[in-house]
């Protein structure tokens, strides 16, 4: 779900439907990098198809990791196979003011483990270093 707030509004919040997304990340010592892929099959809005991250806190079972902006914050628990992200969202059109947040909730899974699950499924190309 995607929550944000409107300017020059009578509604103080809205809570609206989102994109289900996968993100395939690698990662190399304390920089992730992740390849986003919509159910849509378009790209994402802001138009961004990939982006690097920052690990903050690697001390499992958890994995905390955000973007240089710190638009983006992940929370991964790897015992629980769980995965949280959090993004911060603005606009500044003339129409369509707001900020606001989308709060995605997954599942965490290693390589090996996606091949066991579905191994006719390909996760998308993760852009080289």
């Amino acid at each position: 779900m995607h929550v944000r707030y409107l300017a020059h509004s009578n509604e103080s919040l809205k809570t609206i439907p989102g994109d289900k997304h996968a993100a395939s990340c690698n990662r190399s010592g304390q920089k992730i990098r992740c390849a986003f892929e919509f159910t849509g099959g378009a790209d994402s809005a802001a138009g961004r198809n990939w982006d690097d991250y920052d690990v903050h806190i690697d001390s499992p079972p958890l994995l905390i990791f955000t973007n240089p902006l710190a638009t983006d914050y992940y929370v991964i628990d790897m015992v629980a196979r769980s995965a949280v992200i959090t993004v911060r969202v603005l606009d500044t059109g003339t129409s369509t003011r707001y900020a606001g947040a989308k709060v995605c909730q997954g599942i965490y899974l290693t390589e090996s483990q996606r091949q066991m699950l579905a191994p006719t499924l390909k996760p998308k190309e993760v852009p080289k270093w």
